[in-house]
């Protein structure tokens, strides 16, 4: 999972927080178990 957390960088930072804003929308899974099972 290290790598993970390495490849992640400023712009996609930003761009999680968007889908973030999203998901908080539409009431999906918590963030957490989100971007778990999205990897």
């Amino acid at each position: 999972m290290a790598q993970v957390t390495v490849y992640l960088r400023e712009k996609d930072v930003e761009n999680l927080k968007k889908l973030v804003a999203e998901f908080d929308k539409k009431n999906l899974l918590p963030i957490s178990q989100n971007f778990t099972s999205a990897k």
